[in-house]
């Protein structure tokens, strides 16, 4: 599965590389909840990265 990535989420990223974000997003053990911020949808994962490091990755 691809994602698309804006120029400004790949900056705003500070220490989080995006093949860690697309382990999170394909690990077997993740916790998907839906949430809102001032009204806007959005989804949370939250899982660990392969090497453990835990990581929040939210999304449309």
């Amino acid at each position: 599965m691809g994602y698309d990535w804006l120029p400004e989420a790949l900056a705003a990223l500070a220490g989080v590389e995006p093949y860690e974000v697309a382990q999170v997003l394909a690990a077997r053990r993740r916790l998907p909840l839906a949430a809102s911020s001032g009204g806007v949808p959005f989804i949370a994962v939250m899982g660990r990265t392969q090497a453990g490091r835990p990581l929040v990755v939210a999304g449309p």
